[in-house]
């Protein structure tokens, strides 16, 4: 059996090697070697507050659904690259709504942070601190979780990580924000997990880890227009918030998916 401790030191290795082969190799690769890490089983132990956790997943709890996402993803980005986009976005709205993924409710108890970098304008007011507004949707480009013209607002949990969001400027560029929301906001949780609570939360957990993981691939030229890495990112994006809120009402308001909380890919994931 391999630790989970083990397991996300693998798989952070994979995810920074071969950046220069093309992506659906790079996806075919992490994919199997994936299944490979896990097919004798993952244990896990944590000790917290001196009461220690542990428990077993043998390969066939978790066998069928681990083949299941892994023979999905690649159906999914080959529907998207040959045109089909529609049909990439039906696959994962019905994945979502069949798999029981982490969640994470926000509210007021909560504080995330924004940051900008300008070495020449002041940026002292709310306005400039939120996303771009809705009348230049014309400047906003393509990010991992976010789609060109559609304004979305990334926050941090701390100013440290805008700073490595932002690959390290120096701190007298650097104008932050804290954010607090009104009321309570539904996220699809896709981080990378360091601890859990129930064997039913880790074995769910083991069985979606090849989504976040293809969703947290490095991009192979930050320079480029288009990237790759980020079509799945975005599809669960657009399932998650456009699609649920076209179709939500307000009596199922608290049930909509607001946004996606993941994990940076500027940090090593083993410490996220």
């Amino acid at each position: 059996m391999i630790t989970y401790t083990d397991l996300l030191h693998r798989v952070h290795a994979l995810l920074n090697t071969n950046l220069n082969e093309e992506y659906m190799k790079r996806v075919a690769t992490l994919l199997k070697e994936y299944q490979n890490l896990v097919k004798d089983g993952i244990t896990y132990s944590k000790i917290y507050n001196a009461t220690e956790t542990s428990f077993e997943l043998s390969f066939s709890e978790v066998q069928i659904h681990i083949r299941e996402v892994c023979k999905m993803i690649p159906c999914i980005l080959r529907d998207y690259l040959n045109g089909r986009i529609v049909k990439s976005i039906s696959t994962i709205q019905n994945f979502v709504q069949d798999n029981k993924f982490q969640t994470i409710e926000i509210n007021q108890e909560f504080t995330y942070y924004r940051a900008r970098e300008s070495k020449t304008l002041m940026l002292c007011t709310r306005e400039d601190l939120f996303h771009v507004p809705y009348t230049h949707r014309g400047n906003v480009t393509t990010k991992r979780y976010s789609i060109s013209g559609h304004p979305c607002l990334y926050l941090c949990r701390s100013s440290y990580m805008c700073w490595e969001e932002l690959r390290r400027p120096l701190i007298e560029n650097m104008y932050i924000s804290a954010f607090k929301s009104k009321t309570r906001i539904k996220l699809l949780d896709l981080r990378m997990y360091k601890q859990f609570y129930n064997k039913a939360m880790f074995k769910r957990y083991i069985e979606l880890l090849p989504i976040i993981l293809i969703c947290s691939m490095p991009t192979n030229n930050d320079s480029d227009t288009y990237k790759p890495e980020y079509i799945l990112p975005q599809l669960f994006l657009h399932t998650a918030t456009f699609t649920n809120s076209s179709n939500s009402t307000s009596s199922a308001e608290k049930d909509v998916y607001r946004g996606i909380i993941y994990s940076s890919t500027h940090i090593d994931l083993r410490t996220c």
